[in-house]
């Protein structure tokens, strides 16, 4: 009887272990990188009004300069905000461009059908550079 009661502890154990890899692995879904895009200043100014524009940098530096029309949610946190639409392209840039593509995921992850970054981030905007690559 100990012996049928060891079975069934070890047969239980690899089931929940089994759930929990499983669950694991379908909720770090690859991301369709064809929804993302890194746009050159002219390109990114030129048809950011067609979709969201989204400002991840940290509120303090959101408040000390920002083009024209964006929205701040810092970090990745807009990208299960209700403030975004998903059915409409997002455009995003961050203070150099070095985080942008990650943001750009989560923001895909979330159920975002096109995500726009702008190369070089707020610093190209700001210093007029047209062709960041």
């Amino acid at each position: 009887m100990i012996y049928a009661q060891f079975d069934f502890l070890w047969l239980g154990i690899a089931l929940v272990g089994g759930l929990l890899l499983g669950s694991l692995f379908s909720s770090n879904k690859k991301v369709d990188m064809s929804k993302i895009a890194g746009l050159s200043k002219k390109d990114f100014l030129d048809t950011k009004r067609m979709g969201t524009l989204v400002d991840v940098r940290n509120e303090k530096l959101f408040e000390d300069g920002k083009i024209v029309g964006a929205k701040n949610l810092p970090n990745k946190s807009g990208a299960k905000s209700s403030q975004v639409r998903k059915d409409i392209p997002i455009f995003i840039y961050d203070e150099n461009g070095k985080r942008a593509l990650n943001i750009a995921k989560a923001y895909v992850k979330a159920g975002a059908e096109m995500v726009y970054y702008l190369k070089g981030g707020y610093q190209s905007f700001i210093k007029g550079e047209d062709d960041v690559k």
